[in-house]
């Protein structure tokens, strides 16, 4: 109790000292009779302690503003930071896209498809999407930058090495059957059922290991229409050089790797 009204009482004096040795100063000098030569004493000295509090006060105001000239340089610094992480984040993004865009095209997916290309982030044991592309503009679309290892096409193939989802059910025709197939195989709730950009209904993934047969990535390739999906060319598509060429472009990418935590603490 008493260290709590220390603590009140020093935090006063810290935030008011130079007020209250004004005021003091010019009592005392209101008070004194300067013609008297024991008052002067006492004038002489209310007169330095309103001295004193005119420097104080100035003091006080350079170091508030010093103060705000630091956070203002500070936020100027992290706007800075902010924009440098965005185009960091764009640039990145967009050479992958354009990656997907020349798989997707070498394969000769139609306007019903779209190819994703995901690599895995063990630190947050989680999938972050790379790059995408369709033609359909809905089905590009980004919603989000990491996915769970244990749920959809991703965590099959992720367990299994590669999973082939030859048919679901119409979502138009038949959207209940759809998302019940939807939970029922791969862990997809109703609620992330409705926000899905495309709502595909045959889908094939694969899991792509490195050299030393350590898995570092996924590929899925989807489609709106049912069994028109070709695994095995998919399979032989992706085995040798593809994956080969996407391991290599993780390589050289490295340094250009946005930080996910980074930015999501930034606002990313």
């Amino acid at each position: 109790m008493t260290r709590t009204a220390g603590e009140k009482i020093g935090r006063f004096v810290e935030d008011y000292l130079p007020e209250a040795l004004s005021f003091v100063g010019l009592l005392g000098i209101a008070a004194v009779d300067v013609f008297n030569v024991e008052s002067k004493v006492y004038f002489i000295v209310f007169a330095v302690a309103w001295l004193v509090s005119i420097y104080l006060t100035v003091h006080r105001k350079n170091s508030t503003n010093s103060l705000l000239d630091q956070l203002d340089e500070q936020k100027s610094t992290i706007d800075t930071l902010r924009q440098a992480l965005s185009e960091g984040n764009r640039n990145f993004y967009e050479v992958w896209n354009d990656r997907a865009r020349s798989l997707f095209q070498e394969f000769g997916l139609s306007k019903y498809d779209r190819i994703s290309i995901y690599k895995f982030d063990s630190r947050l044991n989680e999938f972050r999407l790379l790059g995408r592309f369709a033609e359909n503009h809905e089905y590009r679309k980004r919603t989000r930058y990491l996915y769970p290892v244990n749920v959809g096409v991703i965590g099959k193939a992720w367990e299994h090495g590669e999973h082939y989802e030859k048919s679901l059910p119409n979502p138009e025709k038949n959207f209940e059957k759809f998302a019940e197939q939807s939970l029922s195989k791969y862990g997809l709730s109703l609620e992330t059922c409705k926000k899905l950009t495309m709502k595909s209904t045959c889908l094939w993934a694969k899991s792509l290991s490195n050299e030393k047969d350590i898995p570092f990535g996924l590929v899925v390739v989807e489609s709106a229409k049912r069994e028109s999906l070709d695994q095995v060319a998919l399979t032989e598509f992706f085995d040798g050089q593809k994956r080969l060429e996407i391991e290599n472009l993780l390589d050289h990418l490295e340094f250009m790797e946005p930080n996910l935590r980074l930015a999501q603490e930034m606002g990313f």
